[in-house]
């Protein structure tokens, strides 16, 4: 919570106790100028389980945004089936220590929920990518030597990615000099040809097995 200020955007799916003092933080986040997206019961309760009521709203420089419902894959129509809905969609009947792909399973609305995340972000997404849903990203900076570091990890083995786009906010002020991969799959660094538009750098990550980490020098 004491570093909550490096973030656009902070979303709550569902954490219906808030305490009091995490409360007062999130609503001092938001007057900064944040984003704060709720879901559902979403801070219905303080510390000690007592109701508060929290609601959309603008509140100093940012906004607090709230998703009614994020509703499961597997939803049945009427409440009276809810009993028979599966809480794990594509999971195998005997439970391994790893989940396959076939249990990544979106929300039903998870269109409109990516959506509205989007579009309340002050500046917008720092990375977008063309990666498939089983691909993992983190994106951290080495502000010494002026670095944005982007990592992709595959977790669907069986099925090595494709090239695909990437295009990335700028972390730091000036041009772009150099964008180069580093991957297991090859011995050299690989350089990347780039495009700057404005604020954002776009370029292509070649086929992978299993990760690459893009370093973006500026």
């Amino acid at each position: 919570m004491d570093q909550i200020g490096r973030y656009q955007e902070i979303i709550l799916p569902g954490q219906e106790c808030v305490g009091d003092e995490q409360a007062q933080r999130l609503l001092e986040f938001v007057r900064n100028g944040g984003t704060l997206v709720l879901t559902g019961n979403t801070a219905e309760y303080n510390q000690w389980r007592e109701r508060r009521h929290a609601t959309a709203r603008s509140e100093g420089r940012g906004r607090i945004v709230y998703i009614p419902e994020i509703i499961r894959a597997d939803a049945q129509a009427g409440k009276a089936r809810a009993a028979e809905e599966n809480p794990e969609p594509g999971a195998t009947p005997q439970r391994g220590a790893r989940m396959t792909p076939a249990q990544w399973v979106l929300p039903k609305n998870h269109e409109s929920i990516n959506q509205t995340v989007v579009d309340d972000l002050p500046k917008g997404l720092s990375v977008e990518t063309g990666a498939p849903l089983t691909t993992m990203m983190d994106l951290i900076t080495r502000p010494a030597t002026r670095e944005t570091m982007v990592h992709f990890v595959n977790f669907d083995r069986s099925n090595p990615l494709a090239p695909f786009s990437v295009t990335v906010r700028k972390q730091f002020s000036g041009p772009v000099k150099s964008v180069s991969c580093f991957s297991p799959d090859r011995d050299q660094t690989l350089p990347l040809t780039f495009q700057e538009i404005g604020e954002r750098v776009t370029f292509t990550v070649p086929a992978t097995k299993l990760y690459a980490m893009i370093v973006i020098a500026q």
